[in-house]
């Protein structure tokens, strides 16, 4: 009986993974039109103690070759460590730089994204993260998804360089999760993105009640969003820009215990998401992990053999790593998989136990702030 369900197991998750990459693929080889369309861009940054990063994102996004009208609006949320003082002294005569201190009484990133897009102008508002960089085609690229009814996009964000085997498991996870957003919407099985790096109507935003589902919770902002724009105007209304050109660019955590809290982050409002498919999803992945971390015991007392504990290994090793690689090649990444045997391990271990945690615990640290 353990044996057939375990092979049952592995089948279903091969398929998954297959079905994903299928998705994928036939989304990032789909031909996107070249943006032709240029409206007003509203570019939200919420910063937070980012006084060593925010110089490198502004100036990333101040250098766009977009043909249209855009602003970068930063909305300091409460920062003590000179955020403001940085972008004063590097920019401070920047025609399209705007910075804003959130207001007493307001905190958090979904009130700082609130208060960026209250005081724009755009047509279209754009999220980008206080720690990340995009490219000079960052924003002309994912604006060729607008030139006709789609309400949302969102693209990659990716880790460029990973100098241990904790940044390199990040890299690798990040690269997965590009899968899964693309393959997953293209496939019509769920509705994911990042809000590192979303791009929306100000029109639909209004429609939906903006950041107001979800309010309950101090992350979720750009998830909550994507779900109820889909669920009002249907799952072809929201795109994933696959495009090398479209990716943001960000930092691993150095840390286990940022890791942790950032995980612990993204875990706390699956519970509560519009698109249920998710919750089956995460579930489905933390099970596998987790019988996986269960065969060497398995075989410790008798129960399966060690070589069929060795070929499930394997087999899923093998497909997950057929997977990255073609994600990885089509972002330029391919050196990170030369960490995938240990990340693959890391990944099995850390899934199981981070699952574990994100039911017993809502509560973690962010930018200095307890939340729960």
């Amino acid at each position: 009986m353990i044996v057939f369900l375990l092979v049952l197991l592995l089948a279903a998750y091969v398929v998954l993974l297959n079905i994903y990459l299928y998705g994928w693929r036939k989304e990032v080889n789909y031909k996107q039109e070249e943006a032709t369309l240029t409206p007003f861009v509203s570019v939200i940054v919420p910063a937070r103690n980012e006084k060593d990063n925010i110089a490198s994102c502004i100036k990333s996004l101040l250098s766009q070759n977009y043909k249209g009208e855009y602003e970068v609006v930063v909305v300091d949320d409460h920062s003590d460590d000179g955020t403001s003082d940085v972008l004063k002294e590097r920019f401070g005569d920047s025609l399209h730089l705007r910075v804003i201190r959130q207001a007493r009484g307001n905190s958090g990133k979904k009130a700082a994204l609130q208060t960026g897009i209250g005081a724009s102008q755009g047509e279209i508002i754009a999220t980008v993260d206080a720690d990340c960089i995009v490219g000079d085609s960052w924003l002309h690229t994912c604006m060729g998804e607008f030139e006709h009814n789609v309400q949302i996009a969102t693209g990659p964000v990716l880790i460029r360089k990973a100098s241990n085997a904790l940044e390199a498991y990040q890299a690798l996870d990040l690269l997965s999760l590009s899968m899964v957003t693309g393959g997953g919407l293209n496939m019509g099985l769920h509705v994911l993105g990042n809000g590192a790096n979303l791009l929306f109507r100000r029109e639909a935003f209004d429609r939906v009640g903006g950041y107001r589902s979800g309010a309950q919770f101090a992350s979720g902002d750009d998830l909550f969003l994507l779900q109820n724009i889909a669920n009002e105007f249907g799952n072809e209304a929201v795109a994933y820009v696959g495009s090398p050109e479209a990716v943001v660019w960000t930092d691993p955590e150095t840390d286990l215990q940022s890791l942790n809290e950032q995980r612990l982050r993204w875990a706390s409002k699956n519970s509560d998401l519009p698109d249920q498919a998710i919750q089956f999803i995460w579930g489905f992945i933390w099970v596998i992990n987790f019988v996986t971390l269960l065969l060497i015991p398995l075989v410790l007392i008798g129960s399966i053999s060690l070589t069929l504990a060795l070929a499930f290994i394997l087999i899923k090793g093998a497909q997950e790593y057929i997977a990255l690689r073609v994600v990885a090649e089509h972002y330029s990444l391919s050196v990170t998989m030369d960490r995938f045997p240990l990340s693959f391990l890391m990944n099995i271990a850390y899934i199981s136990a981070i699952g574990i945690k994100s039911l017993i615990t809502k509560e973690y640290t962010w930018k200095g702030r307890t939340v729960r």
